[in-house]
């Protein structure tokens, strides 16, 4: 009975028991925490938005050196699909050739 009382004195003149300072000054930490996590977040985003401008200026470097890429080292034909071509083109030119003689006679 006697803790009852010490309580209930305490709590009627103002004064906090220990659980309350206990549950203020934990509650006042936490919310620190809370403020440093978001400072850390804000930074984290700004960093990130950094490094996405920074590779976006980029992109026409990297496709310069895909064409440059290309030209050095160009993709490899079938041989027979070559061949065919060519044929086709040798063909195309002894039609030219055979027109423009039957046109001259």
């Amino acid at each position: 009975m006697e803790k009852n009382d010490a309580y209930t004195t305490a709590t009627t003149l103002g004064g906090r028991t220990q659980f309350e300072r206990e549950k203020e000054r934990l509650v006042i930490e936490i919310n620190q925490g809370l403020d440093i996590l978001n400072r850390n977040f804000i930074q984290l985003n700004q960093n990130l938005e950094s490094a996405v401008a920074l590779g976006k200026n980029f992109d026409r470097v990297a496709q310069l050196w895909s064409e440059f890429g290309e030209i050095i080292n160009p993709p490899v034909y079938d041989d027979a699909a070559e061949d065919e071509e060519m044929e086709e083109e040798d063909t195309e030119r002894a039609r030219a050739a055979d027109s423009e003689i039957l046109a001259n006679n």
